[in-house]
């Protein structure tokens, strides 16, 4: 097993702790993963037994994966800031995983309070490609539905949630914009007390997809993966199985990853039929 690394963010208040399980020796990750912890008044810490399964989980995917603590909890700098703060916090854990790993894109995993701020920041990022939400407290969202935001996104959530209740959340996840997936854990509560294993499941399935893709068009479609050039950006569209296409912009180097997840040594090699031009 690699080498764990307890860090400090820089950030203008002073600093975040966090914790990173990096690459093993030799390892290309094609993603780096962030989770962040539930509601720091009400005991949150990066140490939570659901951020720990949610980076666990995405450690075993051999995705570089990054916990940290929010201002004022542990030895993080700064007090509570009603999430205005907290969101700030994500974006500071965000650039450095973006320093660290070179530009690679990043799967979000939020648990409870952790996904209100996790999943704001995560729409409007472009470090951050997919979503993960655990427990979301649609109450926390007042009425704002993530519009527009194209992402690939996971919702994960107890039925038996005595904190955020899963009628709402369902409610909710009914407005928010495809691509997205939510899936109900039978029986299981806020914490998903001894149903983690499940939730460990359905994240694989998940990021396996995500990491799988069944698709991926250039605007070039016949441009060969030499061509593109690392600083510039290209319109794209990709769809995961079962999901409609998203047309974003990408980095080159953002390209390169998800490309050599499909291990393609050129765009040439997608059939013909399955290519299409923007």
């Amino acid at each position: 097993m690699g080498q764990i690394l307890h860090i400090n963010i820089p950030t203008p208040q002073g600093y975040l702790e966090g914790i990173l399980k990096p690459e093993e020796q030799g390892e290309t990750p094609k993603f780096t993963g962030l989770v962040c912890h539930p509601h720091p008044l009400g005991g949150g810490t990066m140490h939570n037994k659901v951020v720990f399964k949610a980076a666990q989980t995405l450690q075993a995917l051999h995705i570089p994966t990054l916990r940290f603590n929010f201002r004022g909890v542990g030895h993080s700098t700064g007090t509570y800031d009603e999430g205005r703060g907290e969101m700030d916090d994500v974006r500071y854990a965000l650039e450095f995983l973006s320093r660290r790993y070179a530009g690679l894109p990043v799967i979000l995993a939020g648990f409870s309070f952790g996904a209100y701020v996790g999943l704001r920041v995560a729409c409007v990022d472009d470090r951050v490609q997919a979503i993960i939400g655990l427990s979301v407290p649609a109450r926390m969202f007042e009425g704002e539905t993530l519009q527009g935001c194209q992402k690939p996104k996971l919702i994960i959530h107890g039925t038996e949630d005595e904190i955020a209740p899963y009628e709402l959340t369902a409610k909710w996840f009914e407005q928010v914009p495809a691509p997205k997936s939510m899936v109900a854990v039978p029986g299981a509560d806020h914490f998903f007390q001894d149903r983690l294993n499940e939730v460990e499941a359905i994240i694989i399935g998940f990021v396996q997809t995500k990491q799988s893709l069944a698709y991926f068009f250039l605007q070039q479609s016949e441009l060969p993966l030499h061509h593109l050039r690392a600083p510039d950006t290209y319109r794209a569209v990709f769809r995961t199985v079962g999901e409609q296409p998203i047309c974003a912009k990408y980095h080159a180097i953002d390209l390169y990853a998800m490309i050599n997840g499909l291990q393609l040594t050129s765009l040439v090699d997608i059939p013909q039929a399955q290519r299409t031009i923007l």
